[in-house]
């Protein structure tokens, strides 16, 4: 396991600090969860960059239009 050392600026230093108070959630859990849902949506808008247009093409525009044909 590689151990990441990020600086943080005084503001957010405060607010890991109070959540992790309040959830008794260790730091490295937090900043963990965060890496990891920050890296999801990521991911998933670089599919969808490529999914979009194509749906386009076969006319759905909307979310909706491809619920509906489901």
């Amino acid at each position: 396991m590689t151990t990441l050392t990020v600086p943080l600026n005084t503001k957010r230093q405060t607010r890991l600090e109070n959540f992790t108070k309040r959830t008794h959630m260790p730091k490295e859990k937090v900043l963990q969860t965060a890496l990891d849902r920050f890296l999801a949506i990521q991911e998933l808008e670089a599919i969808r960059k490529v999914i979009v247009p194509k749906a386009r093409k076969q006319g759905y525009k909307t979310d909706e239009d491809i619920f509906k044909a489901m």
